[in-house]
């Protein structure tokens, strides 16, 4: 791990563990996600903003 401390060490354990359920929980959602835009109009970003 590479951590100078116990504290260090656990927090970067919870951290890793808290992207690792985010990650699967994004991947669990592939193929069900229905997108209105384009891709072009999804990576020019925000149209509000002008």
């Amino acid at each position: 791990v590479g951590a100078r401390s116990k504290t260090e060490a656990v927090i970067t354990a919870v951290k890793d563990e808290i992207r690792l359920r985010k990650l699967s929980r994004i991947k669990a959602m592939a193929g069900k996600m229905e997108f209105t835009g384009t891709a072009d109009e999804l990576r020019r970003g925000d149209n509000r903003l002008g």
